[in-house]
């Protein structure tokens, strides 16, 4: 928003001279034409709540991921920073996570793990819910969300 400097105070009983009300006005007029201007913008660039105004284009942008699959899987997984699998387990195997750069804030990956009797190490300790409730003879979903707070991989299982 335009910040406007330099404005001439009036006080009463003084007069209040031409040149200097005019200069105000002036001033008033281009810094209120400024604001006008970047509300305009902010208002045909920000993203609606209703969503109106997001094209398809964008839309598609955040589906563009197909799960990567991994059918047969055994020894060791080495999956990568945000993308989505569909594992199937063929023997035992142990996820290797992604080493994430410093300068990307977002890391998400999803897997549907169907383990068929096998054993499946997440690759790190850290849950975000314990849940003891999983049965890792059905299949199970896994997330994974990187906390950029302690630089550690986090899970969480649902069924």
């Amino acid at each position: 928003m335009a910040q406007i400097d330099e404005l001439v105070v009036f006080s009463p009983g003084e007069g209040i001279p031409a040149p200097d009300l005019n200069d105000n006005f002036e001033k008033l007029r281009v810094a209120a034409n400024a604001n006008e201007t970047a509300l305009a913008a902010i208002a045909t660039t920000a993203l609606r709540a209703d969503g109106s105004n997001v094209s398809q284009d964008l839309i598609n942008q955040f589906n563009r991921n197909s799960p990567i699959v991994l059918s047969s899987a055994s020894g060791s997984i080495s999956l990568e920073d945000n993308a989505d699998y569909f594992v199937t387990l063929a023997g035992n195997a142990t996820i290797v996570l992604p080493t994430v750069p410093a300068d990307v804030y977002s890391h998400t990956i999803t897997m549907v793990v169907d383990a068929g009797g096998f054993t499946l190490n997440l690759g790190t300790a850290n849950h975000l819910v314990n849940n003891d409730l999983i049965n890792p003879a059905n299949p199970y979903a896994v997330m994974y969300i990187y906390s950029k707070i302690d630089n550690t991989w986090y899970y969480n299982l649902t069924q």
